[in-house]
């Protein structure tokens, strides 16, 4: 979907392709779903980047890997995927501004 050369060799490879709903902006957006980035372009030439842990920085830190393994209900490391980060800690940005959200 999104056209950025050169994402996967910073973010890796991509890990899904995902609709996600952003409440306050009453947004539903295709992101391209990487560990700890994921980017939406819209056809208003808008890009949405949303920024979150990666899978290493939750499974390496107590407190991140027990608020995820509590909201989703996850009891082992193993089943933990950037979606989950994505979900629980992400930081919105919109052209590169950062949202800040309700």
């Amino acid at each position: 979907m999104v056209n950025n050369l050169g994402i996967d060799s910073v973010f890796g490879e991509k890990w899904s392709t995902e609709e996600i709903h952003i409440n306050d902006k009453d947004l539903t957006l295709t992101f391209d779903v990487y560990d700890g980035h994921a980017v939406s372009d819209t056809d208003g030439g808008h890009t949405y980047d949303l920024v979150y842990p990666t899978l290493s920085g939750v499974l390496s830190s107590e407190r991140l890997l027990g608020m995820v393994e509590e909201r989703f209900g996850i009891e082992s490391y193993d089943e933990v995927e950037p979606i989950h980060s994505l979900q629980l800690f992400s930081t919105l940005y919109e052209d590169g501004k950062r949202v800040l959200l309700q």
